[in-house]
């Protein structure tokens, strides 16, 4: 639902959230709500309706201890907040790492990031252990006052015993109902923590939710037509970004572009050329003004209509991490392989496709990482292709082919023109002399208009562009990946054996040490507790309290040291990260939404097996093993007879968590 919603806002949503905070709201704290409405949600119901019946069978009121844990649940509630916009920045750095991590690794920038990343880990560390300071306190109000109730209970029932005739069994009674009651509360503490944790996340992924698009509601109403022709005209357009309301992008502009025509923009970066492109498509409203294709203004069409007969090949091309044939047919999903082929044959990519060892299977890598900047926009033109569109926006399509590739795919793209309306943006102005119209733009405002021959003759601002790029020679920028070399380009689709959910010390490793870290799977517990060594000392104090009755809750130490372990852990994973060679990032599995995911959960999950829950574990462990030996010191028999009920449950419940 969450994704769905994501998925389904404009752009100006994108452009005021970032991408890792979205990131770590469908991951961890879609987790924290699971964690709250579970298990611990029952159990939670369970204590306080057994505090409740035993309130009502007992006739004594419990308010003011509900007062008191009420009171200290709001302090808590900030805390998590804060905790979470901490690791939410976290999560924005290793996204925004990861997903540039040819660039970090170019300039050497890794111990950088790492510092950066680990500097919004320690933020949250830090309101993780105030948190557990709170809970803390909380925790020991409610047993003081549990133990006030034992100490009220005895002082009373025995003055009712000899001056009001009550009877010992009675007074039994209610002592045994209510002590039980405020015990199952007090005991519900860390349940109603997990709760109020999922109520703070689930308020930010709400928020998401309940965000209404203005743009994108329209996707399943509005006017669709037999035929679209490809009229365009632009009357009086104002308009500037959301996000940035005092820089003003397009200024009343106007522009007419007749069916079949191929009008070319060209201008200085910030002219407003691609917003034009973007507006076309109805990523964004106007702030006055109109966009009429064939008479009718684009937001009056249904919006999932319009935009499948729009064609679109942008600046930088994107591909997904699938294989060729899958991100062509992104383009049209019902196409046949011939079709494929044909779109690829006429964007000058049939020939290096069929060259690769897996041809149209051949995983691109993430974001085409695998392949050259040529080749991605020749897939991106052969996509943009398959769909035969009315409308076709090439955004600088041609700006990173070679001479050779730009000449053909340039003849490719003129021959695809026919018969449809074209709108190129270019920054080499030898790619548009052949346009019907071009259109010179500057700060939002048309300044000159014509085809190539009339502008130039003009000697304005289109005749000095001309004649920069004429006095230089042009800067081809070298693939990474030449063509003639893509024949040895080995690129694979079998999954490998590095998993982060193993173990985090798998990034640590090199490849050779996969199968012996397998072999030693079972010892993980002990790898935990090694890397959890600095807080060893809290861990045995912990446990020693946790074995002394009256002190059996000591969330603060355990807290402490969990928060510690989890950001340790993340903090070596995205070292280890940082330190993979390229072949890791290529592989499907290690994307950057998963690497990304796991940094998020995973390390958080293993602070299950250090932090309060850790102790926990101590202190039911140290009560069974206490209440065994009284058993046995005082009936062997009724103890013996009891055990066996102890090791079913005991039994189910690692059967249980085996699951």
């Amino acid at each position: 639902m969450l994704f769905q919603s994501i998925l389904s806002k404009d752009l100006f949503f994108f452009d005021t959230h970032k991408t890792g905070q979205l990131i770590l709201h469908l991951t961890d704290d879609t987790h924290k709500i699971q964690d709250g409405i579970g298990n611990k949600f029952g159990s939670a119901i369970e204590m306080v309706t057994t505090f409740i019946s035993c309130t009502i069978i007992g006739f004594i009121r419990g308010w003011k201890l509900s007062l008191v844990l009420l009171s200290f649940s709001s302090v808590t509630t900030k805390m998590t907040v804060i905790e979470l916009k901490a690791y939410g920045k976290a999560g924005i750095v290793a996204e925004e790492v990861i997903s540039s991590i040819r660039t970090v690794l170019a300039y050497i920038g890794q111990e950088k990031e790492i510092h950066r990343y680990e500097k919004y880990l320690d933020e949250a560390r830090k309101c993780a252990i105030r948190k557990s300071v709170t809970n803390g306190i909380t925790t020991g109000i409610t047993y003081f006052l549990l133990f006030c109730v034992y100490a009220l209970g005895f002082w009373y029932g025995t003055k009712l015993i000899l001056e009001d005739n009550y009877s010992i069994g009675g007074v039994f009674t209610i002592f045994i109902c209510i002590s039980y009651g405020i015990l199952s509360l007090a005991q519900a503490s860390p349940f109603f923590q997990a709760l109020y944790e999922a109520r703070v996340a689930a308020y930010g992924i709400w928020q998401i939710i309940d965000q209404s698009s203005e743009i994108n509601a329209d996707f399943d109403k509005g006017l669709t037509k037999y035929d679209l022709m490809g009229d365009i005209q632009f009357s009086n357009v104002y308009f500037f970004y959301p996000a940035r309301s005092n820089v003003p992008i397009l200024t009343n502009l106007s522009l007419k572009i007749k069916c079949g025509q191929t009008v070319a923009l060209v201008g200085s970066s910030g002219s407003g050329k691609s917003t034009c492109v973007q507006l076309l498509q109805r990523f964004y409203n106007l702030q006055s003004g109109s966009i009429r294709i064939d008479g009718k203004e684009t937001k009056e069409y249904n919006l999932k209509w319009l935009r499948e007969h729009i064609g679109v090949v942008n600046q930088e091309p994107v591909l997904f991490h699938k294989t060729i044939r899958e991100n062509i047919l992104f383009g049209f999903d019902l196409a046949t392989n011939e079709q494929i082929h044909q779109a690829a044959k006429m964007a000058n990519a049939h020939d290096f496709i069929m060259a690769l060892p897996n041809k149209y299977e051949t995983l691109v890598g993430e974001r085409g990482a695998a392949l050259s900047g040529g080749q991605k926009q020749r897939i991106a033109i052969a996509r943009a292709l398959l769909r035969d569109p009315r409308i076709l926006l090439l955004d600088e399509a041609t700006s990173s082919l070679d001479n050779e590739s730009e000449k053909i795919v340039q003849e490719a793209l003129e021959r695809a023109s026919q018969n449809r309306t074209t709108l190129v943006i270019a920054h080499r102005l030898s790619t548009i002399r052949r346009a019907d119209k071009i259109i010179v733009m500057q700060k939002g405002e048309i300044v000159e208009e014509g085809d190539h021959e009339s502008l130039m003759n003009i000697q304005g601002l289109y005749f000095n562009l001309a004649k920069q790029q004429n006095l230089r020679q042009p800067e081809e920028v070298e693939s990474k990946l030449e063509d003639k070399d893509m024949n040895t380009l080995m690129i694979t689709d079998q999954p490998n054996d590095i998993s982060i959910d193993d173990s985090y010390d798998l990034l640590v490793n090199d490849d050779k040490n996969k199968i012996e870290t397998k072999e030693n799977k079972e010892n993980t517990m002990l790898a935990i507790l090694r890397m959890n060594k600095p807080e060893w000392i809290l861990i045995a104090i912990g446990c020693i309290t946790a074995s002394i009755i009256g002190a059996r809750d000591p969330g603060y130490v355990f807290a402490r040291s969990g928060e510690a372990l989890t950001k340790r852990l993340r903090s070596k994973a995205f070292q280890a990260i940082l330190h993979q060679d390229m072949t890791f990032f290529d592989r499907e599995e290690n994307s950057t939404g998963a690497l990304c995911t796991r940094l998020a959960t995973e390390a958080s999950a293993v602070q299950g097996a250090s932090g309060v829950r850790f102790g926990l574990i101590f202190q039911y462990l140290f009560a069974i093993v206490a209440g065994i030996f009284l058993g046995f010191a005082y009936s062997w028999q009724l103890t013996l007879l009891k055990l066996k009920l102890l090791l079913s449950f005991i039994f189910r419940s690692l059967k249980q968590c085996s699951q």
